[in-house]
């Protein structure tokens, strides 16, 4: 990084002051970074983003999703039904 690009690592820095994670391209897969110099151009550095987390009601009588839903991870609906958190994998 230097004045002339500094710019473009903005959004990184501001990241970090953001209590975010930065990952660096590294043979073709994104890692955790934590050497913040840096050194390569700004598009082999991202923000690492946050796993999708949904919560999707499961009917347990053919564990089969229904309807989405905004219940917490383990409630019951009058139905029966029980929520189920699946989160995305990175």
């Amino acid at each position: 990084m230097n004045k002339e690009n500094a710019h473009l690592y903005l959004p990184l820095v501001q990241a970090l002051v953001d209590g975010n994670d930065i990952q660096q391209l590294s043979i073709g897969e994104w890692v955790d970074f934590e050497d913040y110099a840096f050194i390569q151009s700004a598009k082999s550095y991202r923000i690492k983003p946050k796993p999708l987390e949904i919560n999707i009601w499961i009917n347990d009588k053919t564990n089969s999703p229904e309807d989405i839903s905004a219940f917490k991870v383990g409630a019951t609906s009058p139905c029966g039904r029980t929520v189920r958190l699946f989160r995305e994998v990175l």
